[in-house]
């Protein structure tokens, strides 16, 4: 049950509000043609989730994370820049002959070539992103500030003091983005060549090389400085919308808001010759190769190939999004497609056309942004917060009377009840009522509703910040966790022990990423909200009253109330069938074993796998159904149940060789995300053969009521095959029973019945005289009538042959 103050306030959930300018990761070559790279300035909605898809690249080598955290590099690996270390990363950093990646937990881990101490990464210290320049590294600390180390002999690794969100190594010169979105830079100026003399105005974007820099303003245009001999800065597009910009060697590339790639600059050997029709999301350039991750998810790369730049891996680099709103939940795919599930009264799970970036889920409406930066609402429309404004924005945030979002230059808008604080911001938060943003100075403001403190925020310095019903969390610098508003289930405590890289606030209940990955859920338990699942998680999202989480694999799972099914929709799955017997007689019972797994999102109710002989490996119309079938319990997400089930072969099956087949909820009786890939197949074929027969008794003539020892009488019976092959010549013979089962006490009578050949399904009855034997014990018997009795022929059965008459005889 929904839980009052939810009904009351029609409470939404957020998740870990990422920084505005997350990670603006920088690659340069060795000279003399260093590269570099940087992202867009992308801040998240509140509540999503991103794991992976970061790509970087050096003078001759490139990196890229997986959406699961591991890091893959190809090219040139003379220093071991190439040979990167296990773990969980969020984002690489790729220099001249050193690469350095950012961990969950955010500290800095570097590996290739050390000869200035440039992978000699500080210790005990986080950032929010990392560069990588010539010979030099420098990261941005979680409070804005700024730490470089390696080679300083130009200046390049001066810790310049101030607050930044955003920096970019070049190859003997560093740039950096301040709070305030202005330009610096600092080291080698290359006699007065204007590299560290970057132009005024405010700026979201930025990417540095060897002896150049690019930026892209505010108003998304794009502006260079530096040195021009192949006009990497004098040929930069006079127009256009730009999100994204990248800079290596004397190359410069950028991605318009409608993905599209342009180049310029050196193309001598066409590293700035985009493939057409490529779209991206992320770009790298190198000393003279570029790449870019697709919009498919791929990553692409072209130019000069002489060290196997060029050998880029396979799989899917982009991002998974995931956001979990009052009763229904969202996520966008590497795919860039939008799913939304549970809850759709309003129509806030019926996600319009388009291919998205981001996704936030409110109390009863949804919001996303589309690959070209514009925003879109759906669903509850009341007090217009699905009524949003053209334009280009960054993050989203979807709330219970309100939708704020974050627009290029920082500023915030908002449409419903709450207006807009003043200032610029790099993360926002929308409650139930109240309105949270982290401003550029990294202070939390808070506005709307404040019947419980919800919107006085506290002094301190924030990396994030999300807003429940009536509660809202901050992530501090330092990782710590403060809340304030409502306590009244322990959603909000003001402070906690340990340190976090992810929070999300629900209706009552606060979940938080520890830096190990662990998740720990606080507050109302009345639907299982807290009750999260063991393993690490990437990040968190917290709804109404059930929670989300994406894990290091990227695979999604949730917990709590499901009244709307909002944890997701199951999806049963064969895992394995085992092989079964080399053949089989048709009409004969065999074993069959296999695992049923629920790979979906949501939990499934119990179901019954059903097993099938098949032509093919995949099931059709006109397989054979086998009688007999497996239950299996109700699975939650990822849980695998295993066993086995006697099944029987169609007495009707043609002979031949068949796939064994195992179809999970055969009877369709579990909603599931697909219905077409439930069946499995065993590697090995089974080979029906010609079924045996089976030779039963159907009936046995009654006996006389009365004969002497040694006396006569006529005994007769019905025999059916019943199997599914012809029975050969076989001879029924006959008994006294007391008790009308064959056992060894009995007394066979003298003389017997031969029956000839019995098709299948065919019926023969016949009498014979038969004499009781002298030494027969005086009694009353029944007359066993058993066919082949000589076992003569090979049956599907052998336990079956006997019938008794209904009726006895009395021996004198």
């Amino acid at each position: 049950m929904p839980t009052l103050r939810a009904l009351r306030h029609s409470a939404r959930s957020v998740g870990s509000a990422a920084v505005l300018v997350a990670a603006l990761l920088v690659s340069v070559p060795s000279p003399p043609a260093p590269a570099a790279t940087a992202r867009p300035i992308l801040a998240t909605a509140s509540g999503q989730v991103e794991s992976g898809g970061v790509v970087d690249a050096g003078g001759n080598h490139s990196c890229a994370v997986r959406p699961q955290g591991s890091i893959v590099c190809w090219g040139n690996d003379l220093a071991g820049n190439s040979t990167p270390p296990t773990g969980t990363f969020t984002s690489v950093a790729v220099g001249s002959s050193h690469t350095c990646a950012l961990a969950v937990a955010g500290t800095v881990t570097c590996w290739g070539d050390d000869s200035f101490g440039q992978v000699d990464a500080p210790p005990d210290t986080t950032f929010t992103a990392i560069t990588a320049g010539g010979m030099h590294t420098c990261g941005l600390r979680t409070n804005g500030t700024i730490d470089c180390w390696g080679w300083n002999g130009l200046g390049q690794a001066a810790d310049v003091p101030g607050t930044f969100k955003a920096i970019d190594a070049g190859y003997d010169f560093t740039c950096a983005i301040r709070t305030n979105g202005t330009l610096v830079c600092w080291g080698d100026d290359d006699f007065n060549e204007a590299m560290i003399t970057p132009p005024p105005g405010t700026y979201t974007s930025l990417a540095s090389a060897d002896r150049h820099s690019c930026a892209i303003a505010t108003d998304h245009s794009i502006a260079c400085w530096g040195t021009d001999e192949f006009t990497q800065v004098s040929t930069r597009p006079s127009s256009g919308t730009w999100t994204s910009i990248a800079a290596g060697g004397r190359t410069s590339c950028a991605v318009s808001s409608d993905t599209t790639v342009t180049c310029w600059g050196n193309d001598a050997q066409a590293q700035a010759t985009v493939p057409e029709g490529l779209t991206a999301t992320a770009l790298a350039i190198g000393a003279t190769h570029s790449c870019a991750i697709t919009l498919p998810g791929a990553v692409s790369c072209w130019g000069n190939n002489t060290q196997g730049e060029l050998t880029q891996p396979s799989g899917n680099f982009n991002r998974v999004r995931l956001e979990a709103g009052g009763a229904h939940t969202c996520e966008v795919t590497a795919t860039h497609a939008l799913t939304c599930w549970g809850a759709d009264s309003l129509g806030q799970s019926t996600v319009p056309a388009g291919s998205w970036r981001a996704v936030s889920a409110g109390a009863t409406h949804t919001c996303g942004i589309h690959l070209d930066w514009s925003l879109e609402c759906w669903g509850d429309t009341a007090f217009g917060k699905t009524a949003t404004s053209a334009g280009l924005y960054a993050a989203v945030d979807a709330g219970g009377n309100n939708t704020c979002a974050l627009k290029f230059d920082g500023t915030m808008a908002c449409f419903g009840e709450t207006a807009a604080p003043a200032g610029t911001f790099t993360a926002v938060a929308t409650g139930a009522r109240q309105v949270c943003g982290i401003r550029t100075d990294s202070t939390a403001t808070c506005v709307g509703l404040n019947t419980s403190g919800q919107a006085t925020a506290p002094a301190g310095l924030f990396s994030a910040v999300t807003a429940g019903s009536t509660h809202t969390c901050g992530l501090k610098v330092d990782g710590s966790l403060t809340c304030w508003g409502d306590n009244t289930d322990g959603q909000a405590p003001s402070s906690t022990t340990g340190t976090y890289v992810a929070v999300s606030a629900g209706d009552s209940h606060t979940c938080t990423v520890s830096t190990s990955g662990l998740i720990a859920c606080r507050g109302s338990n009345d639907a299982g909200q807290l009750t999260s699942p063991l393993g690490t998680a990437a990040a968190v999202a917290a709804g109404g009253a059930h929670s989300c989480a994406v894990r290091a694999d990227s695979t999604v799972i949730c917990w709590g109330l499901n009244t709307s099914g909002q944890l997701g929709r199951p999806d049963l799955v064969i895992g394995e069938v085992a092989n079964p017997p080399a053949s089989v007689h048709r009409g004969t019972t065999m074993t069959v074993t296999d695992q049923t797994v629920n790979a979906g999102s949501g939990p499934a109710a119990s179901s019954t796998t059903r097993y099938y002989l098949a032509a093919t490996a995949t099931h059709a119309a006109g397989d054979r159904l086998l009688s007999g079938g497996r239950p299996v319990p109700a699975l939650t997400q990822g849980v695998a149940a295993s066993g086995s089930a006697k099944v029987t072969v169609p007495g009707t099956t043609p002979t031949g060789s068949y796939f064994l087949l195992a179809c999970a909820d055969a009877a369709k009786v579990v909603a599931e995300t697909s219905e077409a890939d439930n069946c499995g197949a065993a590697a090995e074929k089974v080979t029906v053969t010609p079924g045996k027969p089976d030779l039963r008794v159907l009936s046995t003539k009654n006996p006389p009521a009365t004969r002497v020892r040694g006396a006569t009488f006529a005994a007769g019976t019905s025999t059916k095959n019943i199997g599914f092959g012809t029975a050969g010549a076989s001879v029924t013979r006959f008994y006294l029973s007391k008790d009308k089962v064959r056992n060894a006490g009995d007394k066979r009578l003298t003389g017997s019945l031969a029956l000839a050949r019995v098709g299948a399904g065919a019926t023969r009855a016949g009498s014979r005289s038969v004499k009781v034997p002298t030494s027969t014990a005086k009694g009353r018997y029944y007359v066993l009538g058993c066919a082949d009795d000589t076992a003569k022929v090979s049956e599907l059965r052998e336990t079956n042959n006997c019938t008794a008459s209904t009726r006895r005889i009395r021996v004198k």
